[in-house]
């Protein structure tokens, strides 16, 4: 196991939140996001390329500009800060482990309120984790292995 997607059910008695989810992610994750020899650059360029879809595919109707309202940090552990359209919407590391099902970090959650914005999260975090798996040529095997 690489990372767990955790906890996407949306919560009901709340309304500001209420779609908020984690990413665990295992000591694992951190060298293969090595080996892959992503960086920031190559993040970057991803989003720039497919931002504007991923937008409108997730409803955001208004004019949101890739790199400002739709951007990304990657570090070590792949990426580490994704920011979506909302108030302060977004996943960011933390790196203590404390919390997580795999030891490793999490890329917790800050203000997921709605469906659109969860959508948007997991489809930049899961794009950039193919790119991850791709170019660090994970086989079969490997992704069974642990």
């Amino acid at each position: 196991m690489y990372y767990l997607i955790r906890s996407l059910t949306p919560l009901t008695h709340v309304s500001i939140g209420a779609h908020a989810f984690c990413i665990d992610l295992h000591e694992n994750w951190r060298s293969l996001v090595k080996r892959s020899g992503m960086t920031q650059e190559k993040a970057d360029t991803h989003l720039a390329v497919m931002g504007r879809q991923w937008l409108t595919a997730c409803g955001f109707k208004k004019i949101f500009e890739v790199g400002h309202d739709l951007r990304i940090g990657w570090g070590e552990w792949g990426v580490e800060h994704i920011t979506v359209p909302g108030n302060a919407c977004g996943l960011d590391i933390e790196k203590d482990g404390f919390g997580t099902f795999t030891g490793g970090a999490q890329l917790v959650p800050h203000n997921v309120d709605s469906w659109q914005q969860k959508q948007l999260l997991l489809i930049v975090f899961c794009a950039l984790a193919e790119d991850v798996v791709l170019f660090a040529d994970v086989r079969k095997d490997e992704l069974t292995a642990t």
